[in-house]
């Protein structure tokens, strides 16, 4: 009974109060109130803790800074933890909204000429609705299906909220059991001593046990650290992929069912590029022709020469191939025409 008297007569940490966003782990007064509480919750008389301040400035500070590393910590990662939750939950909602916009388009399209017909008398259309001008489902249908891609894609990058909040909690979770295992070692033990002067001091005991504790805190802060600049580390390779398709994929669609000029056009330009080519390769192996039939002039032997007339040979071929090229090619464009 008295043993759950003294429990419910503990004074509380700040993250064991606080149910919001902490705005800074360095505040002085509140690294002060949670050095106050860590002392009663090991059964200090609050008077030595006054003379340990007055008398030993260096362990009162050394005290105060695992404080500031420790409960003053946890109280920052409660009150940060819950924002970046919220975060990460608006963010899904924002993709989940784009989607089912993108979604509900692709289903309404193929309803699009039918609504056309019931809307002409209002529209003002006048006359026939045709399907001239209609935007090509399919190829909308494709733009509708790369949107979600990205977004889908993109709604990755939300899950960092999610982690970074995985990482505060494991750190908190760290510094608590830390914490209650140093309240647990120390309650109720000499805390301090008097010096012959009639000094107080901190006991070597303790000194000693609240430094190895400051070093394990800050072994806990410094793995939170590297674990949340991970974090933060955006796939820029990923992200511009995925623009450079989707920008692929709307530059080779036919934008309406009825005009084929853009088809014509791209098709126009992919044989301009191939007839460069093949002339480049004719006009080439024209030169190379010439610095042959050169060489064979002067005097070689006949190893030599029988090398240079095989590849005069080769190269001539080439030629002929590729003005046959050409000409296919010069072809199909005045058919385009």
């Amino acid at each position: 009974m008295a043993e759950g008297s003294t429990e419910a007569k503990l004074p509380l940490y700040g993250f064991e109060q606080v149910q919001g966003h902490a705005p800074s782990r360095r505040d002085v007064d509140e690294a002060r109130a949670e050095l106050s509480v860590l002392w009663m919750r090991l059964d200090g008389d609050p008077l030595e803790l006054t003379a340990l301040e007055k008398h030993d400035p260096d362990s009162w500070a050394f005290l105060l800074r695992y404080v500031t590393d420790g409960p003053l910590c946890v109280k920052w990662y409660e009150g940060k933890r819950p924002e970046l939750e919220r975060k990460q939950g608006r963010y899904n909602a924002l993709v989940m909204v784009v989607a089912f916009v993108l979604f509900t388009l692709a289903f309404l399209l193929p309803f699009q000429p039918l609504l056309l017909y019931f809307l002409k008398s209002q529209l003002e259309l006048g006359g026939e609705t045709s399907g001239t001008g209609l935007v090509d489902v399919a190829a909308l249908l494709g733009v509708v299906g790369t949107g979600t891609t990205v977004a889908l894609r993109l709604s990755s990058r939300g899950i960092r909220y999610r982690r970074q909040a995985a990482v505060f909690h494991k750190a908190s979770a760290a510094l608590k059991e830390q914490l209650y295992r140093l309240e647990t070692d120390w309650r109720a033990k000499p805390l301090v001593e008097k010096t012959p002067e009639g000094a107080t001091r901190m006991t070597s005991a303790f000194d000693e046990a609240l430094r190895r504790a400051v070093g394990q805190a800050q072994t806990v802060l410094s793995n939170e650290r590297d674990e949340f600049f991970e974090t933060i580390t955006v796939d820029v390779n990923a992200l511009t992929e995925d623009v450079t398709s989707a920008t692929d994929n709307l530059a080779g669609r036919v934008a309406f069912r009825s005009d084929r000029r853009h088809a014509d056009a791209q098709r126009s330009g992919d044989l301009e590029a191939q007839l460069s080519e093949s002339q480049l390769r004719r006009d080439t192996a024209k030169a190379k022709i010439a610095v042959l039939q050169k060489e064979l002039t002067g005097t070689l032997s006949d190893s030599v020469r029988e090398n240079l007339q095989g590849l005069l040979l080769e190269q001539r071929l080439q030629l002929e191939e590729s003005e046959q090229r050409c000409m296919q090619l010069v072809g199909q464009q005045r058919s385009l025409r």
